[in-house]
């Protein structure tokens, strides 16, 4: 039986905003981000590399743990990671450059290039990188009736939605709901417009011509190749254990699904992504509407902003200004790269876990940036007995939900009901976080409670049932 990823596990972009004013200019804190990291590596929450720029300047780099375990190869600055799903902005980037060619015009419908999905006529391309068409993230539908392959390629996907004429989950151009399908017709659109491969067409287009030579389009399962101190992505199995996507076996989705390329695959170093992050900003390679383009949130038919570009996840942030994000997660790979429009700072980081324990430090590498105080929190890795004294059913008197809390291979999980299961970090003082929703809940053990915070909500939970 296939297992596939939670539509969760897919999604990837993550609103981690702050709330907090700027304060007076401090030095640099590097130590202070040296004793986080070095924490969260003691923890396995984070084994990977971290990058952070102003201005063009790096400021931060440092390598935390290792490319390959347990043969202790460690990362470097030149180690590779698969990005996830922060490829789609080369995907999107593939369709531009295409449209500078005078190849394609964005409001062409998807079915002039890949006339198999005839039945799409009036998706467009915009509407695919905005993800605004109403095609079904084939994620979740490959795991009700997957084809009987050993992989899942482009051409296999296209075929699969052609003969099951797939119906859209909207009328294109009225909503929004992200789908990794729509990156992959945009590079099935690349190729048959180019005649190259999507991997060729971007290093003769892209990546050459901004000197990425340590990025590419990689396929570990499905077209494996020798690449320089590539890591490997580590995750859980069901037992419980840290093992690479390789010991998962063929029945895994990640070996199955190996075969499609644009909506992930792309493999890079952060040295590669600064030079992305400089041609972004510096290079002449983009038409300047194109330019605006890329950071433009879709709008659908009635006039809803909707804070998706090219490819990157947009936010207007009081604070911050213009914010340009993306997050992945896959194979083992957890990726963050965020880009501040308006103050050209840059944070970038590559994990090669993904573990219930991971976490991608965004707010304090956040605060660096602009000189904030940094408090740095313990993580601890309670035991499963430990964990023992939060499990239980709680419930508030101004909160329509019950939350069950849970224990399971060392990690404590809540439950609110109805709603799907989160892992929470665990750190000093019976505190636990799930930082990509802001939650944070405080446990007084021996009363039977914790407190709930998010945003400016706080929340009193006393406990139900053992």
């Amino acid at each position: 039986m296939r297992l596939f990823p939670s539509p969760l596990t897919c999604l990837l972009g993550i609103f981690l905003l702050m709330q907090q004013p700027l304060l007076a200019q401090d030095p640099f804190p590097t130590a202070t981000l040296d004793s986080l990291f070095a924490n969260l590596l003691e923890v396995e929450a984070f084994n990977g590399n971290v990058l952070l720029i102003e201005k063009g300047e790096i400021v931060y780099q440092r390598s935390f743990g290792w490319a390959e375990e347990p043969q202790r190869r460690p990362l470097t600055a030149d180690t590779r990671f698969e990005l996830a799903s922060v490829s789609k902005q080369f995907t999107a980037m593939g369709i531009v450059l295409l449209q500078q060619q005078g190849k394609l015009d964005y409001t062409q419908a998807v079915a002039d290039f890949l006339p198999e999905l005839a039945f799409y006529e009036d998706v467009t391309l915009l509407q695919l990188i905005q993800h605004t068409s109403g095609i079904p993230d084939y994620i979740e539908r490959l795991g009700e009736s997957a084809p009987d392959v050993e992989f899942i390629t482009n051409e296999t996907l296209i075929q699969y939605f052609a003969e099951q004429q797939v119906p859209l989950d909207f009328p294109p151009g009225t909503d929004f709901a992200y789908s990794n399908t729509g990156y992959v017709l945009l590079a099935s659109v690349i190729e048959r417009v180019s005649g190259r491969s999507f991997g060729d067409f971007l290093e003769e287009e892209l990546f050459k011509p901004l000197g990425m030579a340590q990025t590419t389009v990689y396929q570990r399962f499905y077209a494996p190749k020798e690449i320089p101190d590539m890591a490997l992505g580590y995750g859980m199995d069901t037992d419980g254990e840290k093992v690479t996507t390789a010991e998962l076996g063929k029945e895994f989705f990640t070996y199955f699904l190996d075969g499609i390329v644009g909506d992930g695959m792309v493999s890079s170093t952060v040295g590669d992504l600064y030079r992305w992050d400089r041609a972004l900003r510096e290079a002449d390679f983009l038409t300047p509407a194109n330019r605006e383009l890329l950071y433009t949130a879709a709008r659908t038919a009635d006039g809803t902003r909707h804070p998706y570009g090219f490819g990157w996840f947009v936010e207007e942030d009081p604070t911050f200004g213009k914010i340009a994000f993306h997050a992945g997660g896959w194979a083992g790979f957890t990726t963050y790269l965020e880009r501040h429009l308006d103050t050209d700072k840059t944070l970038i980081l590559l994990s090669n876990n993904s573990l219930p324990s991971t976490t991608l430090p965004v707010r304090p590498m956040r605060r660096a940036l602009y000189r904030e105080p940094i408090e740095v929190e313990r993580k601890i890795k309670p035991s499963q007995q430990e964990l023992q004294a939060y499990v239980g059913v709680y419930g508030s008197e101004n909160f329509p939900l019950a939350i069950t809390v849970t224990a399971e291979a060392g990690t404590l999980f809540t439950q609110a009901t109805g709603q799907s299961s989160i892992p929470m970090e665990a750190y000093e003082g019976h505190i636990f976080k799930f930082e990509p929703a802001g939650i944070t809940l405080v446990f007084q053990p021996e009363a039977g409670q914790f407190m709930l915070y998010q945003g400016s909500v706080e929340l009193l939970f006393e406990k139900i049932t053992d």
